[in-house]
């Protein structure tokens, strides 16, 4: 399999979102609002030391760096039942399910060999993640803009705050190998999972293997 570099970025995005609310998961609650944060913040200290892992264009709204794609993402993994959702009156809270942990755990050498990546998200989910969204709003709202000119709070609304770093600008980038990526084409497209569905679904028999005996 010979990957684009729109698909290797759209694939370092949701498995390192998928990692960071897994990191968070573990002992808080995390919601949109708080994963839009901890992953503008994360990937700040990427952008800092020019390393594209999270590739995402974040823009100013109401409350603070604001990513279309990430959300995307976000529902993406909700639909293909990678990560669990409750909703709240305070908005949704997510956590991984068996399937997302699972390709956290299958995928751990790669995790392992991009732990600059992990590292740097660990880092910003332990001085951040134990506050509550609003407060979070609060802080990053008094922030500079990266540009350091103004605070986020003084940007305009739609404003870009901060874009995804450049291949060309990366001294070093989120790796995945030829054999991984063959195998995250399998766990990670759309199709796999209405087709497994559907046919558990219609099956006229019991199945010989369940859904989550496939992985």
């Amino acid at each position: 399999m010979s990957a684009s570099a729109d698909e290797i970025t759209t694939l370092s995005n949701r498995l390192l979102l998928l990692w960071l609310i897994d990191d968070v998961a573990k002992y808080y609650s995390i919601g949109e609002t708080k994963a839009q944060k901890l992953a503008y913040w994360s990937q700040l200290e990427m952008t800092k030391q020019q390393e594209k892992g999270l590739s995402y264009h974040f823009k100013k709204l109401t409350y603070g760096p604001f990513s279309e794609t990430l959300r995307a993402d976000l529902s993406w993994m909700i639909t293909q039942q990678f990560l669990e959702v409750e909703p709240l009156d305070a908005g949704d809270v997510f956590w991984p399910s068996y399937f997302g942990k699972k390709i956290i755990s299958d995928f751990h050498e790669m995790f392992m060999r991009n732990r600059s990546f992990t590292n740097r998200i660990s880092g910003v989910n332990n001085e951040y993640a134990r506050y509550a969204s609003y407060k979070l709003v609060d802080i990053v709202h008094s922030q500079k803009h990266p540009n350091g000119k103004i605070t986020i709070h003084d940007t305009p609304p739609q404003a870009e705050i901060l874009p995804p770093l450049s291949f060309e600008a990366a001294k070093l980038r989120f790796d995945i190998t030829e054999s991984e990526l063959e195998t995250l084409e399998i766990y990670l497209d759309p199709d796999f999972y209405e087709d497994a569905v559907a046919g558990l679904h219609s099956a006229q028999q019991e199945p010989l293997l369940r859904l989550d005996e496939v992985f």
